[in-house]
């Protein structure tokens, strides 16, 4: 049965040893999205539960919780079909993302049910929460290339700043905040830059429209740019004026590029 409009559950309990054990691994090894998942939910109070009632205020909201559409089934379905969309879609620019990345949207849902315990409160949330929590985590991927952000350590910590300026749940603060605190530790160059460059990222998403109460799905063969403007969110070439930061342990140095796209052409040069 779907939560009642009076419904609000309390928040989870946050579980900080759990929370640190995931981010001890998540440093060690960035790509373990299994960890990085553990540390979100671990910590994340009621950041999600205030989303959900936000959501379910709006009209497309309470239309979406009466039919439930999967976004990752119709996002996987359609992969072929965007590819072939002109070059300056929103829909072309996901779906080669996802394709450059070696992505297919599964490996996150994976990764977020196998970290799961088999008595995390989370499991047991209805099925209108847990509809909304799959979508939340199936939106990850599209907000990568609509913000411009890579999947690299440092694109993924610039998202993890817009996703908290467009939700706020402590667990993703505490992960950008890391990133933000140690970034200039580990860069091998232009190591002062990150810190207002993630700053700026967290502005994109406060001030953008509410990404999860848009029907990003029906935009896809829109040009990007419009979507952009559509969606109140600052192209990146003026709201990152020195480019788009890109880093990996794989890379030597920081890269800095105009574009996304751009950007994975050249990240092996």
């Amino acid at each position: 049965m779907g939560a009642r409009e009076t419904d609000r559950l309390p928040a989870f309990k946050y579980q900080w040893g759990r929370a640190g054990k995931a981010l001890l691994e998540v440093v060690k090894d960035t790509s373990r999205s299994d960890k990085v998942a553990e540390m979100v939910f671990s910590l994340e109070g009621d950041g999600l539960e205030r989303a959900f009632q936000r959501f379910r205020r709006t009209a497309r909201g309470q239309k979406l919780l009466r039919e439930k559409p999967s976004l990752l089934e119709y996002l996987t379905g359609n992969r072929t079909r965007l590819l072939r969309l002109p070059k300056n879609t929103f829909g072309y620019a996901y779906a080669r993302y996802m394709e450059e990345e070696r992505l297919d949207g599964y490996g996150l849902a994976e990764a977020t049910s196998s970290s799961y315990r088999e008595d995390d409160p989370q499991l047991k949330v209805d099925a209108d929460r847990q509809w909304f929590r799959d979508r939340f985590r199936d939106n990850h991927d599209l907000w990568h290339p609509l913000a411009g952000y890579g999947a690299d350590e440092l694109g993924e910590a610039a998202l993890l700043a817009f996703t908290y300026g467009q939700s706020p749940i402590f667990g993703v603060a505490v992960l950008a905040g890391v990133a933000f605190g140690f970034a200039p530790l580990a860069l091998p160059n232009d190591r002062w830059g990150f810190q207002p460059y993630m700053l700026a990222a967290w502005e994109r998403g406060r001030r953008a429209k509410w990404l999860l109460a848009e029907p990003l799905e029906e935009m896809l063969e829109l040009p990007l740019d419009d979507v952009r403007r559509r969606l109140h969110i600052e192209p990146p070439s003026k709201a990152h004026r020195g480019g788009l930061y890109a880093w990996s342990r794989h890379w030597p140095e920081v890269k800095r590029s105009p574009d996304m796209m751009f950007l994975m052409d050249r990240r092996d040069t």
